[in-house]
């Protein structure tokens, strides 16, 4: 009776060692996760346009995918041109360009990692988005502010 009593205690104690530990794993991966998540942008910028300058902005962020072997996509989210999204990316960096609604002459830029685990050289973020601005500067009247 003492010996099934010790054994009984031995895997409950067992059991309670092993939920403590898996409960400690998963927070843990869920912080991680949620770190990762949460990263800010690489880079980040704002841009102020006309709004009939639209198709001149697209036009420059397809020519800079293009240099840099990024795949793009645009859309509108049904909205009749009024909203939309233009997504660059490839491997190591996705950029997002998108209007500000209300405001049709807002659109920010942000540059992010493709992979939050999967760090970007400062070097190569930097190069790529000083080849983004100079691409968009090509448009006439544009504003551009840098957020650091």
């Amino acid at each position: 009776m003492a010996a099934r009593r010790a054994k009984l205690i031995a895997i409950i104690g067992l059991g309670v060692l092993l939920c403590i530990l898996g409960c400690t794993g998963m927070i843990t991966l869920l912080n991680k996760v949620e770190e990762g998540s949460s990263q800010s942008p690489v880079r980040s910028l704002t841009i102020t346009l006309n709004k009939s300058q639209r198709e001149e902005l697209f036009d420059q962020l397809r020519k800079f995918a293009e240099k840099h072997g990024f795949e793009h996509q645009i859309t509108d989210f049904n909205t009749n041109g009024e909203n939309f999204q233009f997504w660059i990316s490839r491997n190591d960096i996705t950029t997002i360009a998108a209007n500000v609604p209300p405001d049709p002459a807002l659109v920010f830029i942000d540059c992010d990692r493709t992979y939050p685990g999967n760090p970007v050289s400062k070097e190569t973020a930097d190069t790529l988005f000083n080849d983004l601005i100079s691409f968009i500067s090509e448009i006439p009247k544009v504003t551009i502010s840098e957020e650091k």
